[in-house]
């Protein structure tokens, strides 16, 4: 996803000119989706100190309370990383 920032300065006191500056970001996710796939159930436990089901079950608990919104500026952490990461 790319969004496109535009931000207009004012001129001094005296000056007509606006100045406009352009900023462009790239949005991508990050390797988490694809390194949750690939691992088989042995890496995955040692990845996440416990099963995929127990995983799954800890998440849909606390998955709601955890969960973010994204905004205009940016993309929230999906839950699923973020428990990772704490985890």
């Amino acid at each position: 996803m790319t969004t496109f920032l535009a931000v207009v300065s004012l001129p001094p006191p005296g000056d007509t000119q606006l100045k406009l500056f352009f900023f462009v970001a790239e949005f991508t996710h990050g390797a988490y989706p694809a390194l949750l796939q690939e691992l088989d159930e042995k890496e995955c436990k040692n990845f996440l100190r416990m099963d995929r089901e127990s995983f799954e079950l800890l998440l849909n608990k606390v998955g709601p309370s955890i969960q973010w919104q994204d905004t205009r500026l940016r993309l929230s952490v999906a839950p699923e990383e973020r428990l990772a990461m704490t985890l």
